[in-house]
């Protein structure tokens, strides 16, 4: 013993020396014989501490501690140590510092604790990171050891628990941004899922609420204690809309009782209040607190949802009583809202409150009651996905809250597009019925839509059982009157409407428009059960209801119709009929008689542009089209007229898809097949159109079609189809029956003429010389049938000049040529001189006219020059009969052209003299003809053939212009290659 103590010694000399190697000597010596002596230890850890062998004098010093735990001269030492490394060891600082000052507080020696305290604190917050800092504080903490000792010597719990919080929130806030930053960057990765991840994980494992907890807890400031329940409910709010669903359950509880306690206190915080409203699933207004309502509304005056609540609360729709003024009345009292008013204060409410389900709810309710359906139904939808994310967040289901918005939807959709959204209105009534059997407006909703559906003893047993359930609501009762009038009864529904009219008083707007409507379904009773003529002529009878209903509502579109109908039936004044049928549409596209009769009287009138407007709004209100599954005839005439009127404009496409939903809706309208056979020819899908019009005729699947009396037309259209495929006979066969009928036609007639022409061309083509000739003489015949009624037709001289053409080209036959038929056609009705014109270049006018012979015996050069001449004076009489038509004529000038040019190719060499003549005469045809229609690339194209001879380089450049009119020309691309071929 005496040699560790000489050891002790010595270390100690050693250390007050200086001499810090010797030191550890000593220490290590009296360690070696005594390992748990305790000043050795320190002596060591000194000596260690000096030398800068942090870690060799930390052991020594932590050694020491175990020996002695409550002496202080090694907790100092670890202390001094840890201190001198700055922000190496700030925890390992802070763990010894705790321990010393424990030390000294149980031993009450208050000044030591606080200096170690104090001197903990300072160094963590100039060395330790925000962790550090945190930990260093919590040592001030209620649970703390020291606390007891030091108790208000440090900072108050509350300021720590703040300062802790402040860090915490800078921490996390930190964490969740780094790992939203990190994670957005991954393959598949969405921000919006990411965002939520993070939230989660850092949230759920949060401190935060049991700080902001303490702070409320320990705080004596109402104000700060206020500012941190604030923070706490938004931060459990927060958590629970981050949260799975499983866990949403606790959390949700907490955040009720939090929102609610400040509800009742009146703590004036925005989340609490909307929590503790938004979250109450009333199945009607009625089940809240009116109260709670005036004092959000004064709370928040600025809020949207507060701005729709005071209008709500000051309209017809509030269930609860006005709001009692209290005393004398105060300057400051607000006059009460108008109309005009309330909708724009709720409407610019309803802007600043798109995340709240109260706020769609109530502004689909007001705008119902204003029967702004569409308006209604966009915000109940919008409600309806808000209540959708609301919930997701929550985990409520709010089941009342999407009774209430889809019982709204589907009455708004029961009025709006009827009858397109019927069958949407009615699924959303039938769910809401299965929960809740008795829900009066699912019952009457499902009623109207029955009754729109024609299934009217259905709908009055719906309307029965929401009368049932509200006997004096008059609306329904009427309603259900009426349906037993349209289900076959209607001396019964009259019955129960004239009882519910004396009820109906005209106090306000809404009950105008019942009593109008109540008077006129009585008039349509009436009208139903007195169908002889004369009592519908009765002025006291139907007609002085319907007159009664216009005088209560002069907007009720349906009084007027039937006012028109009266009028133009029974009481002979068609100008009084047309005015109600206008007025009835000008208020009601929906008023389908009405405007089908108008759009029937514009039509007469030629003015089609009117009758497109009239069956386009009829077609927009979505009424002609009936719901699936409805027994209600569609609307067929509004595509059909537009059909027509799209035809007019040659917009045949369009007038195709038409005549289609006509036909779709009607299947029996033969006149919209005739429309759509001729659509599809006028298009040139002439297959589709023959198809058409023989189903037409002949429906192969025994559909009973709504024929006319007459029916020539389409056999007509059915020739013209046969026509343009190149089946000649069919249509030529088609147009004699049609002629069988319609004697003298001047249509069918004229396209009988220009088939028979164009059968002869066809027969030259194929080698039937016989038969062309043949077509070519009923041709002439045909013509001169038609030239006794209307010899200034151009379309007849054309197709006559064209068929003594014929026999040109069948010279063989040319004593078959009706020569006497053709001359006496063409002095018929016209002043000869006509004839003349420009004589003098192709040596062909009347004179020439009055040498043809009567008879033509057999073939000669001359008797060919006759039948070329009748050709070219039957294509100058043509340009005399279209004189008024610049169109016209550039097209005869055309013809005329080409006829002297197959003159100068079948004269030939014969008569070189002549033929040139008409060489050079066909020239200036064609020029007369481009100067009248300069853009046609075929006069253009005729030039260049006809100056081929003449001059290369004149038609060169024609043909270059025809090209240049219509670069797909093939003809023009032939003839150009075959001029560089010749030259």
């Amino acid at each position: 013993m005496s040699g560790n103590k000489a050891a002790l010694k010595a270390a100690k000399a050693a250390i007050d020396a200086e001499k810090w190697d010797e030191a550890i000597v000593q220490a290590q010596i009296v360690l070696a014989s005594d390992s748990q002596n305790y000043f050795a230890k320190l002596f060591l850890g000194r000596a260690f501490d000096k030398q800068g062998k942090v870690d060799d004098a930390a052991k020594a010093y932590q050694s020491a501690t175990k020996i002695k735990p409550n002496d202080t001269q090694a907790w100092q030492g670890l202390c001094g140590l840890f201190e001198a490394q700055g922000s190496k060891m700030v925890d390992e600082y802070r763990d010894a510092a705790l321990h010393l000052a424990t030390i000294y507080a149980e031993t009450d020696d208050k000044d030591r604790c606080q200096t170690v305290i104090d001197k903990l604190t300072s160094f963590t917050k100039e060395h330790g990171t925000r962790a550090q800092q945190k930990r260093t504080l919590e040592v001030l903490l209620p649970s703390s050891p020291v606390y007891d000792c030091l108790e208000g010597r440090i900072l108050r719990p509350a300021l720590t628990y703040t300062r802790i919080a402040e860090i915490t929130e800078a921490e996390e806030k930190e964490r969740i941004n780094k790992e939203i930053g990190e994670r957005r960057t991954r393959l598949g990765a969405r921000i919006g899922q990411v965002t939520t991840d993070v939230k989660r994980e850092v949230l759920s494992s949060s401190p935060l609420e049991g700080l902001y907890q303490n702070i409320i807890d320990w705080s004596n400031d109402d104000e700060a204690r206020r500012e941190y329940e604030e923070k706490l409910l938004q931060r459990v709010y927060d958590t629970l809309v981050v949260l799975s669903d499983d866990k949403k359950a606790a959390k949700r509880e907490q955040v009720k009782k939090l929102a609610h306690d400040m509800v009742i206190i009146k703590h004036p915080f925005a989340l609490a209040w909307d929590l503790d409203i938004e979250w109450k699933d009333a199945e009607t207004m009625e089940e809240y607190d009116v109260g709670v309502l005036r004092e959000y509304i004064d709370f928040f005056p600025g809020k949207g949802l507060s701005k729709i609540l005071k209008g709500f609360l000051d309209c017809e729709l509030s269930p609860f009583p006005a709001k009692q003024k209290q005393g004398t009345e105060d300057e400051n009292d607000e006059p009460p809202l108008t109309s005009e008013d309330r909708l724009l204060l709720m409407t610019d409410g309803f802007d600043d409150s798109k995340r709240s389900t109260l706020a769609h709810r109530l502004m689909g309710d007001y705008y119902l009651s204003l029967e702004e359906f569409e308006t209604a139904v966009d915000t109940t939808r919008k409600g309806l996905r808000v209540l959708a994310t609301e919930s997701h967040q929550s985990g409520l289901t709010f089941q009342n809250s999407l009774d209430a918005l889809n019982s709204t939807l589907a009455t708004s959709l029961v009025h709006y597009q009827t009858p397109k959204n019927h069958p949407e209105a009615k699924s959303l009534f039938d769910a809401i019925l299965q929960r809740k059997p008795n829900f009066t407006p699912a019952l009457i909703g499902v009623g109207l839509v029955l009754e729109e559906q024609e299934e009217y003893l259905q709908a009055v047993d719906f309307l029965s059982r929401a009368l049932d359930r509200d006997p004096s609501n008059i609306r329904i009762g009427t309603e259900a009157a009426w349906c037993k009038s349209l289900g076959g009864d209607p001396a019964r529904g009259l019955e129960e409407l004239e009882r519910y009219l004396p009820q109906i008083k005209t106090e306000d707007p809404r009950s105008r428009d019942l009593r109008a409507q109540t008077l006129y379904r009585i008039g349509m009773c009436l009208w139903e059960l007195a169908p002889t003529k004369a009592a519908r002529k009765d002025r006291n009878g139907a007609y002085a209801r319907f007159l009664s209903s216009v005088r209560t509502n002069v907007n009720f579109a349906p009084a007027y119709t039937s006012l028109g109908i009266y009028y133009a039936d029974y009481g002979r004044d068609k100008k009084r009929a047309r005015q109600c049928f206008q007025k009835a549409f000008e208020l009601s596209a929906s008023e389908t008689e009405a405007a089908e009769r108008l759009a029937r009287a514009f039509a007469d009138q030629g003015e089609w542009d009117i009758v497109e407007v009239i069956a386009q709004r009829v077609v927009d209100t979505g009424k002609v089209r009936p719901a699936p599954g409805s027994k209600k005839k569609g609307i067929s005439w509004p595509f059909s007229a537009l059909g027509v009127v799209q035809m007019n404009k040659q917009e045949y496409s369009k007038s195709i898809v038409s005549f289609l939903s006509a036909l779709r809706i009607s299947p029996d309208d033969y006149n919209s097949y005739v429309g759509l056979g001729e659509s599809y020819h006028d298009s040139g899908r002439y297959n589709s159109a023959r198809r058409t019009f023989r189903y037409a005729e002949n429906p192969d699947d025994d559909t009973p079609m709504k024929k006319p009396e007459e029916t020539w037309f389409t056999k007509y259209m059915i020739a013209n189809v046969d026509r343009e495929l190149g089946d000649f006979d069919e249509a030529i066969e088609g147009y004699q029956r049609v002629l069988q009928e319609r004697q003298g036609e001047f249509g069918v007639l004229t396209a009988l003429l220009q088939t028979l022409v164009e059968r002869a061309w066809r027969c030259i083509d194929t080698g039937f010389f016989g038969k062309a000739v043949q077509s070519a003489t009923e041709a002439i015949t045909i013509a001169a049938t038609i030239a006794r009624d209307r010899s200034n037709a151009f379309s007849l001289w054309k197709a006559l000049g064209d068929a003594c053409s014929v026999f040109s080209s069948v010279q063989s036959l040319i004593v078959e040529f009706p020569v006497d038929q053709v001359k006496e056609l063409l002095l018929l009705d016209i002043d000869q001189e006509a004839y003349d014109l420009f004589a003098e270049f192709d040596s062909i006018g009347r004179a020439q006219l009055e040498e043809l012979p009567t008879t033509v015996a057999n073939f000669t050069p001359t008797t060919l020059h006759h039948c070329l001449e009748t050709a070219v004076l039957a294509h100058k009489r043509a340009i005399h009969a279209c004189s008024s038509d610049i169109h016209a004529q550039a097209v005869a000038w055309f013809n005329l052209g080409w006829t002297e040019y197959r003159a100068y190719s079948c004269v030939g060499s014969t008569k070189e003299q002549q033929s040139r003549r008409f060489q050079k005469s066909a020239v200036r045809r064609f020029k007369r003809a481009i100067e009248l229609e300069a853009g046609n690339a075929d006069f253009w194209n005729a030039l260049g053939v006809v100056t081929s001879e003449l001059n290369p380089k004149v038609a060169q450049h024609s043909f270059v212009r025809s090209l240049y009119l219509n670069e797909r020309n093939v003809t023009a691309w032939t003839n150009l290659g075959t001029l560089y071929l010749l030259q």
